[in-house]
């Protein structure tokens, strides 16, 4: 039977089949081992070491199959430091170990070495690794006089380092650039849940401090329209505590509609006269949650700092334009609110102008 109060085990995250397959695609170069597994098999030498050699180029394999296989099972496209270098250490022993019995043939084991080390190394110390290991190629065979026949062993590690080495190159700039665009999202995040905060608190407050005051004048003068003020301001309260609650958490979507009746409401109560539409139906769907951020904080502005006796809000298809009569820009500086009216706008490819009113006051449009 279920136990109903039971928790569903939480599911297995997926892995990347790069992360748990990658392995093969250095492995499967094991296959050119059988020149040095044959080599130390036929080498003019007693049977026990020729037993030691081939020995040892199977302790090379396994070596080199673990530490591939632990690379990209556990640090997918990361140096893993200490045991990484143990690993390529190990390698260069054992292929060095095994040059008595193996001979020449034992620079089939160089790409191994110079591509393990590619990602195994400090990357200084890699390029010195395929440096040294080319040079091998080289010497050796010029000073055993066979260069004619094992000319391609120089090729083969050249090409082999220089293209692991460009791998771990472009992967190691694609991690900082994936944790650059992290970052950045990360930012742009903590903006966007700032400005949505300081909207909701700047048109909150400001709302709750004019009825507030307004509510201290009616006291003696009129009780009750003062206890309907109070009673507005708690509901309006309780309002901006949910909307601060919805803003961090990232759910809130401003209504237009809302908006307009929020305005409306807002300029009445600091004594500003409002024109303001019933309703939004001609504003394009596509913009109006845009177009009711734009209009709250454009409100809150006017409340605030215009000194208005005459506020008038007109929509159209694309756009907004919110008309005060008040003391104008004067130079002022864009405060913190408009600004981020503005860099939100901008973000959807519109514009948003701040521009003195005619004969006074500021008009705040928005363009999408």
């Amino acid at each position: 039977m279920t136990d109903v109060g039971a928790r569903p085990a939480p599911a297995t995250p997926r892995r990347d089949p790069w992360e748990r397959w990658g392995w093969l695609m250095g492995v499967v170069w094991i296959f050119f081992l059988i020149s040095p597994l044959l080599a130390a098999w036929n080498a003019d030498a007693s049977l026990l070491w020729r037993v030691i050699g081939v020995l040892l180029v199977v302790a090379f394999a396994g070596c080199y199959i673990a530490a591939y296989v632990h690379y990209f099972r556990n640090e997918c496209y990361r140096v893993d430091g200490p045991r990484l270098l143990v690993s390529w250490l190990v390698l260069v022993l054992i292929g060095a170990g095994a040059v008595p019995v193996v001979g020449p043939a034992a620079m089939s084991f160089l790409p191994f070495v110079v591509a393990f080390g590619a990602f195994a190394l400090p990357l200084w110390l890699a390029t010195a690794s395929l440096l040294a290991a080319t040079a091998i190629t080289v010497i050796v065979p010029l000073v055993l006089g066979v260069y004619d026949e094992m000319w391609f062993f120089t090729l083969i590690v050249g090409l082999v380092g220089l293209t692991t080495l460009i791998v771990r190159v472009v992967n190691s700039k694609s991690e900082e650039y994936e944790q650059v665009k992290d970052d950045l999202r990360v930012l742009a995040e903590r903006e966007r849940v700032a400005r949505d905060v300081h909207d909701v608190l700047g048109h909150s407050l400001t709302v709750l401090t004019v009825k507030a005051e307004l509510a201290q004048r009616l006291i003696d003068v009129d009780a009750e329209q003062a206890k309907a003020e109070l009673a507005q301001i708690q509901s309006l309260t309780r309002e901006a505590l949910a909307e601060i609650r919805a803003t961090v958490a990232g759910l809130r979507v401003a209504r237009l509609g809302d908006e307009l009746a929020a305005s409306r409401e807002a300029l009445r109560s600091a004594g500003i006269a409002a024109e303001v539409p019933e309703d939004a139906e001609v504003v394009d769907p596509r913009h109006r949650i845009l177009l009711a951020w734009s209009l709250r904080e454009a409100t809150t502005n006017v409340v605030r700092h215009s000194g208005a006796r005459h506020c008038r809000v007109e929509l159209d298809t694309r756009g907004m334009r919110v008309i005060d009569d008040g003391r104008g820009i004067d130079g002022a500086p864009e405060g913190n609110g408009l600004r981020g009216l503005r860099e939100r706008v901008e973000q959807v490819g519109g514009r948003a102008t701040l521009t003195p009113g005619i004969p006074t006051g500021t008009v705040v449009e928005v363009r999408l």
